[in-house]
């Protein structure tokens, strides 16, 4: 199968993996915040028929780009977005869940893994992809310098920039991971009730401590 990527830019196929692994971590995180939100009144698909369409999705793509090879990327890829367009449909109509319903020993050992496949993405892979990206297609090492002629030659490492994005990495990451672990907790706290309006509007009453009735 030809790289599903396309050759647009020169740099593009060198950071393959680079991509791959941001694309992964973006539909992780994604799917987080579809759970943290509640689901949908109106069901989209119920769950069988999102098993089933992403069963039916799977196989009609695969065999498409197998018989349809001069436009297989193009297959790919539709076959790509249509798979996450029933996945994430089956999970914004996912049945509603009460707060006072245990955690069953599945739904544990399934979010545990999840959250250590999204840890082993944000913390380990895309940073190592885009060391090896910057140190192999990019050149960003000690024997290049960004000069800036201002009052004074100022000579700034590659390195130096590309150890700064690395670092930038894990900042961005572990700010999200503390920002949804709250969000998380919090996901099925039920919401104060808004007050009725009757409790808001202001009664006047007459001199005797009644009541007045509106003009009509």
């Amino acid at each position: 199968m030809p790289n599903p990527l396309p050759d647009w830019l020169p740099w593009i196929h060198p950071a393959g993996r680079l991509i791959w692994s941001l694309l992964v971590t973006g539909v992780g995180l994604a799917l987080v915040v579809v759970l943290m939100r509640p689901p949908l009144e109106r069901k989209l698909l119920t769950t069988r028929q999102a098993v089933a369409g992403s069963v039916l999705v799977l196989v009609v793509g695969l065999v498409a780009a197998k018989l349809l090879s001069g436009i297989q990327t193009i297959v790919i890829w539709m076959m790509l977005g249509a798979l996450l367009a029933v996945v994430f449909a089956g999970v914004m109509s996912r049945d509603p869940r009460s707060p006072d319903r245990p955690t069953t020993w599945v739904e544990a050992m399934t979010g545990s893994l999840a959250v250590l496949t999204l840890f082993t993405l944000a913390y380990g892979i895309v940073p190592h992809e885009w060391l090896t990206f910057a140190n192999s297609y990019l050149n960003m090492g000690n024997d290049r310098f960004f000069e800036w002629a201002g009052d004074r030659l100022i000579k700034v490492p590659y390195s130096a920039v590309r150890d700064t994005i690395a670092a930038l990495i894990y900042v961005v990451a572990l700010g999200a991971n503390v920002v949804l672990w709250m969000k998380w907790q919090a996901r099925l706290a039920p919401k104060p009730e808004p007050a009725e309006a009757e409790a808001e509007k202001v009664v006047r009453t007459s001199r005797f401590g009644r009541p007045l009735k509106a003009k009509v």
